[in-house]
């Protein structure tokens, strides 16, 4: 199996996602091929949420590139998140990043990919650690999935094999909120350790990999 190379996606590589997975879903975030016209964002060819979150913590999420696809998570500041975003409407903790989207396909069956997306999720845990409390998520019940989910949320499942927990069981809403306690991960599981050891490319684990140049349009339509 080849090692997943893990690389966040700094200012000078946000284009390498725009128009992912389709130019309908990466205008969602702001990201589709055209400018991006949004009243409050001064003219920028980034949206609000991404200068955000560039400004926060130099990216907008984090990418793993395999050698047929790209797969990425995108987040910002739980009070930066684009207009319209379903976590608008839910409760958040103070100060946590929100994904804004993901998209890890799977290259064999329907759906994300567990294993891709845990790689995301743990580099992108440790980018993220001391810098803000905990990532929320809104996952939709597995039951409750339709044919094509809204990219910017989640099947729940598939967020809670990604280490997120539902903050609260009771709740019915369509779209509910799930989270990564960031302050426990380091406490429980020794995070910042298997991080350094990704870094390192130990054990055949994803390594981390600046990536410069890559092109979105090579991997459109795979």
């Amino acid at each position: 199996m080849p090692v997943r190379r893990l690389h966040p996606i700094t200012r000078d590589l946000v284009d390498e996602i725009r128009g992912l997975p389709d130019e309908t879903t990466a205008r969602l975030w702001g990201l589709g091929d055209g400018p991006y016209n949004d009243p409050g964002d001064s003219g920028s060819s980034l949206p609000g949420w991404a200068t955000a979150s560039l400004n926060a913590w130099g990216m907008v999420g984090v990418a793993a590139h395999d050698p047929d696809r790209l797969r990425f998570l995108l987040v910002c500041p739980g009070d930066c998140l684009p207009d319209g975003h379903p976590m608008r409407r839910v409760p958040r903790t103070r100060g946590a990043a929100v994904l804004v989207g993901a998209y890890a396909p799977s290259g064999r069956r329907q759906g994300p990919s567990q294993a891709a997306g845990r790689s995301l999720c743990q580099f992108l845990a440790g980018r993220l650690i001391g810098s803000v409390p905990a990532i929320e998520a809104g996952g939709v019940p597995s039951s409750k999935v339709p044919g094509r989910l809204d990219p910017r949320v989640a099947d729940a499942g598939w967020l809670e094999g990604l280490g997120f927990e539902l903050v609260d069981p009771l709740d019915a809403a369509p779209v509910r909120r799930m989270k990564l306690d960031l302050r426990r991960t380091v406490t429980d599981h020794d995070l910042p350790h298997r991080v350094m050891a990704w870094l390192q490319g130990l054990g055949g684990d994803p390594a981390a990999e600046p990536r410069r140049g890559f092109s979105s349009r090579n991997t459109r339509d795979e």
